[in-house]
């Protein structure tokens, strides 16, 4: 490999480097795929970030009626939870419950865990 010249400035441009790939803030790496069942697919994904009761997810998204194979459909009561950030009262399953909601549980692919 060739010998390369460090920069005597920080490169934070095209003009600075012909290779520069811009930082993109909060882009997060993707998910593994997971495999099997629903059920399976969501265990996967609980162990993957290491979840368990009273840790933070945010609700990203609505999800269809049986999206993925979850046997769940969207409550327009849970609206609200969309883009804020909840509390894990239980693991299913089949599902994630929430405090804060009436129909609480969410499917595991609607959820992003908070640190």
């Amino acid at each position: 490999m060739a010998n390369v010249a460090k920069p005597t400035k920080p490169v934070t441009s095209l003009e600075d480097a012909p290779n520069y790939v811009p930082q993109v803030a909060n882009v997060k790496a993707e998910e593994p795929t997971f495999t099997g069942s629903y059920a399976e697919r969501q265990k996967q994904w609980i162990e993957h970030h290491g979840l368990k009761v009273g840790d933070k997810v945010k609700v990203v998204r609505k999800f269809k009626t049986h999206e993925g194979g979850v046997n769940a459909v969207w409550a327009q009561c849970k609206d609200d939870a969309v883009g804020s950030v909840r509390v894990i009262t239980s693991l299913y399953y089949k599902e994630v419950g929430l405090k804060g909601d009436v129909m609480n549980a969410y499917p595991y692919f609607v959820l992003e865990p908070v640190a």
